[in-house]
């Protein structure tokens, strides 16, 4: 279920540019594996009285699949804006499941030019490129540019010890439904994950869907409130 429950995480992100008011809200997902829902996802936006930007997700098994995998996964972004550029200041990520527990956060010091981490029990430190994103800022940067229409996306993110390379592909737009409603999407690809994101949102992901070892699991919008 872990596998899931990240692939999930990895694109529920704000809708930002630098050109719009960013508004709270506060949106709720379904995970299915085919026909069952197996986990539930709650994210919201908010400032935190510092003109800083606070993403928090937190994703957790429900029905029968709570009983063999009851796991929660909680994930967190704190950035700002210097000089029309988002700049991570620090990125936590918990998963809490029976008998394991995985802490990873990561910090920024844009003046040093370093980012310290922590994870696997060790603390790391490491030179800190600029143009450089965290495991959830990536994804708003990659929402401004798909509304500026670009269709080759690619993002140096911070991943524990090492910066890794995410590249992705505008595919085609496609109409699909969900519990939410109906939306004229943009459909994205990054690997074996596809991604529908909504215009009218925003970008912000309505559905997706991930292959692993020959299950198929999908996540669709439920609900969406402006805070």
């Amino acid at each position: 279920m872990r596998i899931f429950v990240s692939i999930f995480l990895l694109f529920m992100a704000a809708s930002v540019s630098a050109d719009e008011v960013i508004f709270p809200y506060r949106a709720t997902y379904t995970v299915q594996l085919g026909s069952f829902e197996v986990g539930t996802m709650k994210q919201s936006l908010h400032y935190d009285g510092r003109s800083r930007l606070v993403l928090e997700t937190t994703m957790s098994t429900t029905g029968p699949m709570s009983w063999f995998k009851d796991d929660t996964v909680y994930e967190r972004t704190v950035w700002a804006e210097d000089e029309g550029e988002m700049k991570s200041i620090e990125y936590r990520y918990h998963f809490d499941g029976r008998g394991e527990k995985v802490r990873e956060w990561v910090r920024f010091d844009w003046n040093e030019g370093a980012y310290k981490a922590f994870f696997d029990g060790k603390k790391i430190s490491r030179p800190l490129p600029q143009g450089v994103y965290d495991k959830l800022l990536y994804q708003v940067a990659m929402r401004h540019e798909l509304d500026n229409g670009k269709k080759a996306l690619q993002y140096r993110v911070v991943n524990k010890d090492k910066i890794d390379l995410l590249k992705m592909q505008v595919i085609g737009s496609e109409p699909i439904t969900t519990p939410f409603g109906k939306f004229n999407t943009v459909k994205i690809r990054k690997g074996s994950t596809i991604i529908w994101c909504a215009p009218e949102l925003g970008y912000l992901p309505v559905q997706l869907q991930k292959e692993e070892n020959g299950v198929t699991a999908t996540s669709y919008i439920l609900s969406l409130e402006r805070r």
